[in-house]
């Protein structure tokens, strides 16, 4: 025999099902969290959150480290007239050329030169000194 409840009737005891069933399992789950089993996932949690910790500790030194060798390296290459660059990431210093920041003023001092030089000139000696010329800048000391 089917009994009819209205909607309201039926969410009243769906409620009152689920709410015993919570009370249920945490019963089950005080008695469970006293065992041997429990305390172990707990001290394996607590040495996870004190790696966790240490690792911020390091990364946050870590940061600060690479923070200082971009700046050193920026102004090492401006004291220094080089182009080395830090890879940030591993700390890595490599020598790298920006050919774009030479090719402008190049072209312009190539252009000048074939323009004001003898036709005697060679092309060879204009490229050896236009590249000694960029290679060479005097550095602010």
């Amino acid at each position: 025999m089917a009994i009819n409840m209205r909607k309201f009737e039926q969410n009243a005891i769906v409620n009152l099902i689920i709410k015993s069933i919570e009370k249920n399992l945490q019963l089950k789950q005080r008695e469970v969290e006293s065992g041997k089993d429990f305390k172990e996932l707990t001290k394996m949690s607590w040495q996870l959150t004190q790696i966790n910790k240490q690792r911020d500790k390091l990364n946050d030194d870590m940061q600060i480290i690479r923070d200082s060798i971009v700046k050193k390296v920026t102004t090492f290459n401006d004291k220094h007239g080089t182009c080395y660059r830090s890879n940030s990431y591993y700390g890595d210093i490599s020598f790298e050329f920006d050919e774009c920041l030479y090719r402008s003023s190049v072209e312009d001092y190539l252009a000048c030169e074939l323009l004001n030089s003898d036709s005697k000139v060679d092309l060879h000696e204009i490229i050896q000194s236009i590249a000694f010329e960029f290679t060479n800048k005097p550095t602010d000391d």
